[in-house]
């Protein structure tokens, strides 16, 4: 039944020329997930299934995959021996997931799009000059200090370091400030052996042949002077998520019941047409407020000694 709604959504999606990323199920938690005689190792099999009939449906149509299921259960295997058994990965219900999860399901999806995670490059030549790629552009620099403006925001993270709220404690289990969030800083003609940088507020000491290599300034500095735009943005993604459930799962998904209970009449369909529309512009201006938010942002980095 899993594999035969699957086909229909897919066949449905290609009718209407649009592309899909195919993604497995999840999976439930290995402590919260409660089920009378239905142990969680039993129910994640199940999902492992599903998961294969998912992959090979992507792979008959020619779609991306996205495998949710390995994912989550990587990120809680990794997560529970440092964290404790009680923190979960997949929700505390065992399968709705808090922001920890979410993290780890939007990965497996942005890897399934083939991004590459790059979100921008600053190299810093300590005898004189910066450049900088990628949507960001410098101001002016002189003597390791490097003023630039940005439109490519890097993606932030907040919270508690313990907490399933939070979606700064999935970090050290899931790749993905390394694979999806690269803020690159490159530092040549180092003096010394280490250096201090500092970013906004924050400052770390790093070795020389880190900074030359390069350094994930995503990584390194969570608090960093994105950081409180990303929260705006964030906020109003959450603004136009929160009347797009409600949109969809109480309105629009009750028009088919509507239309038939109505049959005939005109004027009930014309209704229910100009609801639809009304409900999509609505739509369509929080999602307009949101790119509106998104800002360029000038900030500061600056490269002295340790």
């Amino acid at each position: 039944a899993y594999g035969e709604s699957m086909r229909e959504i897919v066949r449905a999606v290609a009718a209407a020329g649009a592309t899909m990323v195919v993604g497995s199920p999840g999976a439930v938690d290995l402590f919260t997930f409660r089920w009378n005689n239905l142990p969680p190792p039993v129910y994640n099999d199940n999902l492992a299934h599903l998961r294969d009939i998912a992959r090979d449906i992507a792979r008959d149509a020619g779609l991306p995959f996205a495998n949710v299921h390995d994912h989550m259960m990587l990120a809680q295997l990794r997560a529970k021996p440092v964290l404790g058994e009680a923190y979960d990965v997949c929700g505390g219900d065992g399968f709705h997931p808090h922001p920890n999860g979410h993290i780890v399901m939007a990965y497996a999806f942005l890897k399934a799009m083939g991004l590459d995670g790059a979100i921008g490059a600053i190299t810093v030549d300590m005898q004189g000059g910066a450049t900088a790629s990628g949507g960001h552009t410098v101001l002016s620099a002189a003597k390791g200090a490097v003023e630039l403006r940005s439109v490519n925001y890097p993606f932030c993270f907040f919270g508690d370091e313990k907490s399933p709220s939070a979606t700064r404690s999935i970090l050290p289990f899931v790749p993905f400030n390394e694979d999806m969030n690269r803020l690159t800083l490159v530092v040549t003609n180092l003096a010394g052996d280490s250096a201090r940088v500092t970013w906004g507020a924050a400052s770390k000491v790093f070795p020389r042949a880190r900074l030359e290599k390069g350094i994930n300034l995503a990584a390194e500095f969570l608090d960093n002077p994105f950081s409180e735009p990303f929260r705006k943005v964030d906020a109003l993604v959450a603004k136009k998520q929160e009347f797009e459930t409600v949109m969809i799962k109480e309105a629009v998904t009750r028009f088919r019941w509507i239309r038939a209970a109505l049959g005939d009449d005109e004027e009930g369909r014309k209704a229910l047409d100009a609801l639809r529309d009304r409900l999509f512009a609505r739509q369509r201006a929080l999602h307009e407020e949101v790119r509106a938010a998104i800002v360029p942002v000038t900030h500061t980095l600056a490269i002295g000694a340790p």
